[in-house]
């Protein structure tokens, strides 16, 4: 099953995860393997034809199949088989077998089988197979009951046909399956059968892909079949692999007299509401904390922020997840008491001090992968991740509010992420923004959109002030002021860094993309602690030789900071997939240079005025008197740009490559 228990606001390291399965990967093959046959299911594929692919294919799926037999009380039994063609030497990690299970699944079986092109055949079965904590959960301490087992299949050459067995039995909170017959490699043939007990039903959903018929094999069975299916093609900023590879979501309906029932946003949000409601008691502890930091506090806006900094930065992310811990937050006295919890604990403890403080407050579950859920997505526990919606009158028309949802019964929502340290009451990161959660309610539960933060609200401001010697050495200051992600972005980097060497690291690796030679004379960084207020840069730097001196003529480059282009759709292949952004931003630069006596101009850049909707660039550059303005204007309008328009957009990074390194030219006067 697809559901994801974990809630770290930390982003999963791939690299991290590659190597702890590469060190797993080592202890299998040290173990040895037996040599046997292929079962016939697997050998009857050996001389199967490919199905369509390109020349860069590191391997392609003969064969997929999943059986879903689903038992008269609700437990399921899983039995997957997949066969790949080995082609290049990229796709020897193929071979490597991993499968989650947790308190509601358990893996029964586990094979796996090599044809070498040349050779013995091999053969891997479960003993041979290493059982570790869940891969891929980095930045927390997580204490779970989720477990992976991984088996790594020898002989994954070129020219090699692989396949695996694996059996599982599940027993999940909502009756449903996710069938992914499409991912990175193409497949020549997916294949979905599923069994159903009397009196249970059914409900598909396709998901990136038209609506396949199943066939009726007999009284609860069926069975879906895709042939030559596409693999995905992977491109720089594309939206992740969820949202564009073709799947099928699979609702079980079982008998009116099940108490399984899960099948509606609703349903999910009253189960969860069920679930915390005991949770959310106070204490005379936690009382007393409250009146303590609330004192003389008459605003509701101000309670709540004095509320939320005490749970965002006292009470550290610590994730225990074992059994329904999963979905079940821990009571709010034992996440005060112990001063740590995960994010849903985390919201409950602050959902009940608010409710001491008289401010009414509801649970938003969400998933920190903004593209996982759309508009449509079918009702699902597809969520890794708990904020908070805070219910304040007096928020209509604060312009430091970016977060607000206007509830039609509810009033007016801040929505809050107390899980993540470097946002403020009224902003969230960028991940979340725009994203689909559920609003869990006293009615139950609401599926809906998170607010996005509006694009001046975020990104990078920069001033400098500097001037040029007559040996072309640069000089001044420069102030930069940054919001948003950007500004949380510079606080991650800042850390808990206290010496001023360390300090200027970032700084300093910021500064070398644009210029060499140059050296910080003195720094200040400013609001590093103040999450409402802009964080500021301000500096003093030295650039030795930057204006360029041939012969007669000095070439001074207007654009001193900053790399707006990038050369990630330089490319001859038609793009496919839309590209998406960060978050909507505005960065914009004043540069001012005091020239040195004796240069005329001869020319200056020319001004850039380009504007494609879903993005603008501006430029100027100007000489009065003996100083040199650059001026622009990047604004980023949208999170995500159609396919349609890359090449717009590849022709828009072009002009701003070619003006970030346009030069202002003078003639030196003669003596």
């Amino acid at each position: 099953m697809t559901t994801s228990r974990s809630c770290s606001p930390t982003e999963r390291s791939a690299a991290g995860a590659a190597l702890r399965v590469a060190a797993l990967a080592s202890l299998l093959l040290a173990s040895g393997v037996a040599t046997a046959k292929a079962p016939d299911w697997m050998r009857s594929l050996a001389t199967a034809p490919l199905p369509a692919h390109d020349s860069k294919a590191d391997a392609v799926m003969l064969y997929s199949e999943t059986l879903l037999a689903v038992q008269p009380k609700g437990e399921l039994r899983q039995r997957t088989r997949v066969v790949y063609r080995i082609l290049r030497p990229g796709g020897e990690s193929r071979g490597l077998v991993r499968a989650d299970y947790g308190m509601d699944s358990r893996v029964t079986d586990m094979r796996g089988w090599a044809i070498p092109a040349e050779g013995k055949e091999f053969e891997v079965r479960m003993r041979d197979s290493v059982e570790s904590a869940v891969i891929g959960v980095d930045g927390s301490s997580l204490v779970s009951d989720v477990r992976t087992r991984i088996m790594l299949i020898p002989g994954t050459h070129p020219g090699a046909l692989i396949g695996y067995e694996l059996e599982m039995e599940l027993n999940p909170l909502q009756p449903m399956d996710l069938w992914r017959f499409q991912w990175v490699d193409p497949v020549r043939e997916a294949r979905y059968d599923l069994q159903l007990p009397e009196g249970w039903g059914m409900n598909p959903a396709f998901i990136n892909h038209p609506v396949v018929t199943p066939q009726q094999a007999g009284p609860g069975r069926w069975s879906w079949v895709l042939r030559d299916v596409p693999g995905v093609k992977l491109e720089a900023s594309m939206p992740s692999l969820e949202r564009v590879a073709g799947g099928m979501s699979l609702t079980l309906i079982p008998p009116q007299s099940s108490a399984r029932k899960l099948g509606s946003w609703r349903e999910i949000g009253q189960w969860f509401g069920d679930l915390s409601r005991d949770r959310l008691q106070s204490t005379p502890a936690i009382r007393a904390k409250v009146e303590e930091l609330v004192k003389g506090e008459t605003d509701p806006l101000a309670r709540v922020r004095a509320i939320a900094r005490f749970v965002q930065n006292e009470i550290r992310y610590v994730a225990i997840e074992i059994g329904i811990g999963g979905y079940q937050a821990h009571p709010a006295s034992e996440t005060f008491t112990n001063r740590y919890g995960d994010c849903k604990d985390k919201v409950t403890l602050l959902a009940t001090m608010l409710r001491d403080a008289g401010i009414e407050s509801h649970y938003l579950i969400v998933n920190t992968n903004r593209e996982a859920l759309v508009v449509d997505s079918p009702p699902t526990l597809w969520f890794d991740h708990v904020v908070i919606a805070v219910r304040l009158p007096t928020a209509t028309g604060r312009k430091d509010l970016h977060t607000l949802i206007n509830h039609k019964e509810l009033g007016t929502l801040v929505v809050f992420d107390p899980t993540d340290e470097l946002s403020p009451v009224g902003r969230l990161a960028g991940n979340l923004q725009g994203g689909f959660g559920l609003l869990v309610t006293p009615g139950g539960g609401e599926f809906l959109q998170l607010p996005a933060v509006p694009m001046a609200e975020s990104g990078l401001r920069r001033q400098a002030q500097l001037k040029l010697e007559a040996n072309g050495t640069l000089s001044g200051d420069v102030f930069e002021t940054y919001l948003g992600d950007m500004a949380s972005s510079q606080r991650s980097a800042a850390g808990g860094i206290e010496s001023d060497k360390e300090l200027l690291r970032p700084l300093e690796r910021n500064l070398a993309s644009s210029l060499a030679n140059f050296q910080i004379e003195s720094a200040d960084l400013r609001n590093r602690k103040a999450l409402d207020a802009p964080l500021i840069w301000q500096f003093r730097i030295r650039v030795k030789d930057y204006a360029r001196d041939n012969d007669d003529l000095v070439l001074v480059r207007p654009r001193i900071f900053g790399m707006k282009s990038s050369s990630f759709l330089e490319t001859s292949e038609t793009r496919v997939h839309d590209i998406v952004l960060d978050e909507t931003r505005v960065d914009s630069d004043e540069i001012s240079i005091a020239l040195p006596a004796g240069l005329v101009l001869e020319s200056l850049p020319d001004a850039q005025n380009l504007d494609l909707g879903f993005m603008t660039y501006r430029s100027s550059t100007e000489l009065k008197g003996n100083v040199l303005t650059y001026r622009r204007t990047m604004e980023y309008r949208d999170l995500r740009i159609p396919a349609a328009r890359a090449e717009s957009f590849k022709q828009l990074l072009r002009a701003i490559s070619r003006d970030e390194r346009a030069v202002a030219l003078f003639r030196k006067k003669a003596s």
